[in-house]
C-alpha cells in the first residue's frame, strides 16, 4: 500500500509537525507584533521628517533613508510573519478535521 503524502504540510519548504506549529506560532506572534511596533515607528519618523529639514538639511536624508528602510523591511516580515500564521492555522484545523 501506497502512502500519499500530503504537499499542505509544508511551509516554506519544511515539513510541519505538532512541535514546530507550536515554535513557529510563538516566533511569529512575537516578529508580528515586534515589526508591527516598527512600522509605527517608521511612519512616525517619516512624518515628523518634515521639521529636521527646517533645522538641519544634512540629516533630512539619511533620516528618510533610514525611515523608508525601515518602512519596507517591517512590512515584508509583517506579511511573513502573517503568512506564517494563516498556513498554522490551516495546519491545526487539517489535524481537527482527521
Amino acid at each position: 500500500m501506497k502512502r500519499e503524502r500530503n504537499n499542505e504540510n509544508k511551509w516554506l519548504g519544511f515539513n510541519l509537525t505538532k512541535k514546530k506549529v507550536y515554535y513557529l506560532l510563538i516566533l511569529s506572534i512575537i516578529g508580528y507584533t515586534l515589526f508591527s511596533m516598527l512600522m509605527y515607528n517608521a511612519l512616525e519618523v517619516l512624518l515628523e521628517a518634515r521639521n529636521i529639514y527646517t533645522y538641519d538639511i544634512s540629516v533630512y536624508f539619511k533620516i528618510l533613508l533610514l525611515g523608508f528602510s525601515n518602512l519596507i523591511i517591517s512590512i515584508l516580515f509583517v506579511g511573513l510573519c502573517s503568512y506564517t500564521i494563516r498556513k498554522l492555522y490551516l495546519f491545526r484545523k487539517s489535524l481537527k478535521n482527521q
